[in-house]
C-alpha cells in the first residue's frame, strides 16, 4: 500500500523528501507510460503530436476583452479534420488530418530542460508540412483569416494523449493499493474527470457508469507497449472520422485466435476484433443457404449496411430450423477453486450459486448501491470448483478485491487455454448424440445442468444453456482439443445441413429472445428489476454485495422494454432519443439489430414509466430519420422457452 510520495526539486534535483499519503492519484498526463512502469504496469496511452495554430489578429474579434476570450461556438469541420474557434482577437485553429505524429517519452522535455527553452513539455515545433493542408482548409472556409495569415511564433505541436478506444485511464490502479489513476484526460473532459474521480475514492461510488473509463477495462494480456502504441496512434487517426459501431481496429489484427480461426477462414469468415480476439460475422459458405430456403432482406439505409451482410439472414434461419455452430471462445473465463470459493461468490452474487455439483446459474454482480456491476453465469463443477462466465477484466480485478484474508481460494483467468463452441438449434441433440455415449436427453441432461463428458475423443465441459433461444449447449475444451472438437461436430452435423455462425445473426437471435447484454444494454446505473432481471436475484438470499442498496430508490425510474420498428428504417444506435406522442424525450436506445426471423428491427430501450405498457407507439430518432416503434412483449421469440427446455 503506498504510504507517501517522494518528491525533490523539479529543478535541481535536491532537497528530497517525502509527503505522507494514504492516497495519491496519478495525473501525470503525458507522463503516463513512465507512471505506469512505476506502478508496474504498462499504461495503454500514446501521446502524439497535434498542430494547432493561431491566425494574426483578426478585424472581427477587436472588441476581445483579453487574449482568452472566446464569444463565440466551437467549430468542428468535420469532413476536413479541422477544428476552429475565438481566442481573444485571433482565430485558434487545431489540425487532426495530419498522420500521427508519436512521441517517446524521451523525447519528452525534463523540467530543466523546459526551463532553460522557456517552452513547457508539452508544446513541441509546430511541423509546417503537416499543419499545411488545415491551413489552406482553413482560408476557404473563413476567408478573413486569409488577409490577417498564420502568426507563426504563436503556433505549435501540442502534445496529448490517446487510448486505444480513446477513454481517459481512471480508477483503482490495481497494482499499488490506494493509487489511483487518472490519465489520459482532454481539458473537455477534465471537471467531469474530477469529479468522478473525487466520489470514487471518498464515496466508493463514482456517480455513473466507468466500464467504459475504468484502467482495468483492458485485458492485462493485451498491455504490451506496442499494444498501446499502435491502438494509440490509430485512435488519433480516427478521432473526427464517423465509424459504424461494427467498423473494425486494423492494428494488430489477429493477435488473438481461437482454435477454430482456420476452418473458419476457410468458410469465408470476414473478420472482426473484440479484447484482441478475431470474430467472424458472417461466413460467405452460409450464402447458400439464401437460396436454399429462398431467403431474402428487404433494402436498408446505406448506415446500417456497415460490416453487414444479408447471409447473416441465413445463419439465422439456419439456426432456428436446423443446427448452427458457434466460436464462443472470446468469451471470458474464470476458473475459481477452493474450499472457500463457494463462499466468495456466494458474497459477490444475487443469486444462489451454491447448489449441487453440475448446477449452472445465471446471476448477477453489484456495486453496494446496487447497480448491475456484470451479469455472468456460474458453473459448480465440484464442491471446490466453479466456471465463471464473465464479461470482462473488471470481473477478474472485482473479484480478486474481495477476496479476504485468510481464505482458501484462487481466481484464474483460462480464456487463453481453452475454448468453447455453442451448439444451437433443433438439431443439436441429433448432432452430439452422435458423438457421446453420455445420456443427453432432457431427462438425463436438463435445461442449465452441466456434466464434464466426451465428445469423440475429446474431453469436454458441456454446459445446457443457450443464449440464441434453441436447444444446445456450451461445449468447453482445452485449446488443445479444439480443432478436433469443431471438425467432430461439423462432420456430424452435415446431414443436417450444420452451419458455422457468425456474430450478426447470433445478437440478432438473442435480441428476438430479449437476453440482455451487459454494457450495451444495462450497467452500473440500472437496477436488476429494472432491466427485467429480477428473475436473478433470490427472493430469499440476502448477503450479498448490493442487497441493501436495492432498497434504496433507483436514480432513474426508467425501464428496459422491447421495441419494434420496420426493417427499411435500419438498426437505431445505442443512445438514440426516443420521444413520446407529444414528440418530448421519454428515454434512449441500447442494443438494436434486425430480428430475421421475426421480421422486425429490434430495440432495447430504456423508457419512462408511463411509455413501458406493451402496444405504446414511440418514436426513435435515427440520425435525422424518425422511425416509428411500439413496445412489444418480451421476448419475442418462443416466449415460452419450449424450444431451449426439450
Amino acid at each position: 500500500a503506498v504510504t507517501g510520495v517522494q518528491v525533490v526539486d523539479a529543478l535541481t534535483g535536491d532537497h528530497q523528501r517525502t509527503i505522507a499519503a494514504d492516497i495519491v492519484v496519478a495525473a501525470g498526463g503525458i507522463w503516463g507510460p513512465t507512471i505506469g512502469k512505476w506502478l508496474g504496469k504498462n499504461m495503454p496511452m500514446q501521446p502524439i503530436e497535434h498542430g494547432f495554430g493561431f491566425s494574426h489578429p483578426l478585424e472581427e474579434f477587436r472588441d476581445a476583452a483579453n487574449d482568452e476570450s472566446c464569444n463565440f461556438p466551437m467549430i468542428r469541420h468535420q469532413g476536413a479534420g479541422v477544428y476552429f474557434r475565438q481566442q481573444g482577437k485571433s482565430l485558434a485553429i487545431g489540425a487532426y488530418e495530419h498522420k500521427p505524429l508519436e512521441v517517446r517519452q524521451d523525447q519528452l522535455a525534463s523540467a530543466a530542460e523546459a526551463h532553460a527553452g522557456g517552452v513547457q513539455p508539452s508544446v513541441h515545433e509546430l511541423t509546417w508540412e503537416d499543419y499545411e493542408p488545415t491551413w489552406k482548409e482553413i482560408q476557404r472556409v473563413y476567408p478573413s483569416v486569409r488577409a490577417a495569415g498564420l502568426d507563426e511564433a504563436r503556433s505549435f505541436n501540442g502534445i496529448f494523449s490517446f487510448t486505444p478506444d480513446g477513454g481517459p485511464l481512471l480508477g483503482p490502479s490495481n497494482t499499488v493499493a490506494g493509487v489511483w489513476i487518472a490519465q489520459a484526460v482532454w481539458v473537455t473532459a477534465s471537471a467531469g474527470v474530477a469529479q468522478v474521480t473525487a466520489d470514487w475514492i471518498t464515496t466508493g461510488h463514482p456517480g455513473i457508469d466507468t466500464a467504459d473509463l475504468d484502467l482495468a477495462r483492458f485485458d492485462t494480456r493485451l498491455l504490451s507497449p506496442e499494444f498501446g502504441r499502435q491502438k494509440g496512434l490509430e485512435a488519433y487517426d480516427e478521432v473526427y472520422d464517423i465509424r459504424h459501431p461494427r467498423a473494425a481496429s486494423a492494428k494488430l489484427r489477429g493477435i488473438r485466435t481461437s482454435p477454430f480461426h482456420f476452418h473458419q477462414q476457410l468458410a469465408g469468415a470476414h473478420f472482426v476484433e473484440a479484447n484482441g480476439w478475431e470474430r467472424p460475422l458472417w461466413l460467405e459458405e452460409n450464402r447458400r443457404v439464401l437460396e436454399e430456403a429462398e431467403l431474402t432482406f428487404p433494402k436498408i439505409p446505406a448506415w446500417d449496411t456497415s460490416e453487414f451482410s444479408p447471409i447473416a439472414v441465413g445463419e439465422a434461419w439456419a439456426t432456428r430450423n436446423r443446427v448452427a455452430m458457434y466460436d464462443m471462445t472470446s468469451l471470458t473465463r474464470y476458473w475459481v477453486a477452493g474450499p472457500d470459493a463457494s463462499a466468495l461468490l456466494e458474497r459477490l452474487t444475487t443469486n444462489k450459486v451454491s447448489k449441487k455439483p453440475g448446477s449452472v446459474t445465471f446471476t448477477l454482480m453489484l456495486d453496494a448501491a446496487g447497480g448491475i456491476l456484470s451479469d455472468v453465469t456460474v458453473t459448480r463443477v465440484s464442491d471446490d470448483e466453479f466456471l465463471i462466465g464473465a464479461n470482462s477484466h473488471r470481473d477478474l480485478i472485482h473479484l480478486n478485491n474481495h477476496v479476504r484474508d485468510g481464505e482458501q481460494v484462487s481466481i484464474t483467468d483460462i480464456s487463453p487455454g481453452t475454448c468453447c463452441i455453442g451448439l444451437w438449434g433443433p438439431h443439436a441433440r441429433d448432432v452430439l448424440s452422435q458423438l457421446t455415449d453420455d445420456d443427453i436427453s432432457h431427462e438425463g441432461f436438463g435445461y442449465f445442468k452441466a456434466k464434464q463428458l466426451y465428445i469423440a475423443a475429446v474431453p469436454a465441459l458441456a454446459l445446457r444453456v443457450s443464449y440464441v433461444g434453441e436447444l444446445g449447449w456450451e461445449l468447453y475444451t482445452t485449446a488443445d482439443h479444439g480443432a478436433r472438437l469443431w471438425e467432430e461436430l461439423h462432420t456430424a452435423g452435415n446431414q443436417y445441413g450444420i452451419v458455422i455462425g457468425g456474430r450478426l445473426a447470433f445478437n440478432a437471435l438473442r435480441l428476438e429472445k430479449g437476453f440482455r447484454s451487459y454494457g450495451a444494454d444495462m450497467t452500473r446505473e440500472h437496477r436488476p428489476h429494472q432491466a427485467g432481471l429480477g428473475f436473478a436475484v433470490s427472493k430469499v438470499k440476502t448477503d450479498y454485495l448490493g442487497y441493501e442498496g436495492l432498497s434504496e430508490p433507483p436514480t432513474t425510474d426508467r425501464q428496459m422494454v422491447t421495441l419494434t420498428s420496420d426493417f427499411p428504417f435500419g438498426a437505431p444506435n445505442s443512445g438514440s432519443p426516443v420521444l413520446g406522442a407529444d414528440g418530448q424525450l421519454v428515454g434512449y436506445t441500447a442494443s438494436s439489430d434486425f430480428g430475421y426471423t421475426v421480421g422486425k428491427t429490434i430495440t432495447f430501450a430504456w423508457l419512462d414509466p408511463e411509455h413501458s405498457r406493451a402496444d405504446t407507439e414511440v418514436v426513435i430518432k435515427h440520425f435525422n430519420r424518425s422511425v416509428p416503434a411500439v413496445v412489444a412483449s418480451d421476448p419475442l421469440y418462443d416466449p415460452s422457452g419450449s424450444k431451449m427446455r426439450r
